[in-house]
């Protein structure tokens, strides 16, 4: 199971290796508690993220159970570096908004299901000169030009 408290704790150490922030508080915490919840309900518009929000908004809890799998976490982390950053101010250099930009990549291929296209069924098949329904041809050919053929 991986919680709240590792995924704030992931980003949290993240900002601390880009040298970006200090030693986090319980209150920085808390404050990340509540950006990674507000930022998952804003991605879940985007795709079917699985991230559990609390029951009542702005009371989760580090134990709390994420609801994301071990290839969605850092991912999520990536991500949350980013909105850290702006929560508390801070520009985000270029590396950070590439890292995030990768993360939200890989969020994109885990969770979103493109369906497969289809012709439509106006679109001629084969070879692009016949039509399927009655067998005629679409363009003359040759000296077939024959106005009683109908082309």
């Amino acid at each position: 199971m991986i919680t709240k408290g590792d995924l704030v704790n992931g980003a949290l150490a993240l900002m601390r290796i880009s040298g970006l922030t200090r030693q986090p508080t319980p209150e920085d915490l808390q404050t990340g508690l509540e950006v990674a919840d507000d930022y998952a309900a804003e991605l879940s518009v985007m795709m079917p993220i699985p991230y559990l929000q609390p029951d009542e908004y702005g009371q989760s809890e580090p134990s709390d159970d994420s609801g994301l799998t071990v290839q969605m976490a850092g991912p999520f982390k990536k991500l949350l570096v980013g909105q850290l950053l702006g929560f508390y101010g801070k520009d985000i250099p270029p590396s950070v908004g590439i890292t995030a930009t990768q993360g939200l990549k890989a969020l994109e291929y885990l969770l979103v299901t493109v369906a497969d296209a289809e012709n439509p069924p106006t679109l001629p098949v084969g070879s692009g000169n016949e039509l399927t329904v009655s067998n005629r041809r679409f363009y003359p050919e040759g000296e077939d030009t024959d106005p009683a053929s109908g082309f």
